[in-house]
């Protein structure tokens, strides 16, 4: 759904920024020849292997900047800034499977952060687990991966509560970021369980 969204978008926005991109290739897939502005942020050692491994591998990527970031010690935003990202371009954010290993409050400061870089007609594309879904109440399976997850060092820390009205409880979330959803993607309701998982895009208010 991530790659829908970017080609949705990669010819109508002017940049895009990666936050938390880890070693995902979505940006080098579909951004290749296109006319718009690619930023990518992580830790300084998960790019650092990136990049060294697609120039090991002969990949070109030139037309994407690498932003290591030391979140302990470092502004994410300042740091993007200072690569070039442009505050009055149209942009589209893609925060994929990121949120669920901080705490809220800190989910909450940068969507308002993601926000406030914004324009008028910019769009932030979020995933959100369930509550049920980090207690083990839908999958054995993700219960017993998320355990070794967690002795490594990340365990996940910030869901949804999609018991009563998935959609709602997001709206209510974002709108306490300062934006608003102009697309949602519910997943477990076709399956006959408990919604577990969902993608919003949404845009300032």
């Amino acid at each position: 759904m991530f790659d829908k969204i970017m080609e949705k978008y990669v010819d109508e926005i002017e940049q895009i920024a990666i936050p938390g991109v880890g070693f995902d290739l979505i940006a080098l897939q579909l951004t290749k020849e296109k006319k718009v502005k690619v930023f990518e942020l992580d830790q300084v050692n998960t790019l650092n292997v990136k990049v060294e491994t697609l120039k090991k591998a002969g990949i070109k990527h030139d037309w994407i900047t690498y932003i290591p970031v030391d979140y302990s010690n470092e502004s994410w935003v300042d740091k993007l800034l200072e690569a070039g990202f442009d505050k009055t371009k149209k942009t589209l954010f893609l925060w994929q499977s990121v949120s669920l290993y901080l705490e809220a409050d800190i989910v909450k400061e940068t969507l308002r952060k993601m926000a406030d870089l914004c324009v008028d007609g910019s769009i932030i594309a979020q995933d959100f687990y369930s509550k049920a879904f980090m207690l083990g109440e839908i999958s054995k399976i993700a219960k017993r991966n998320m355990s070794i997850i967690e002795k490594m060092g990340e365990p996940w820390k910030f869901t949804i509560d999609m018991s009563n009205d998935p959609k709602a409880a997001v709206e209510s979330f974002l709108k306490e970021c300062g934006l608003k959803i102009t697309e949602y993607i519910q997943f477990g309701e076709k399956l006959d369980i408990e919604p577990f998982y969902c993608i919003a895009e949404a845009e300032k208010m």
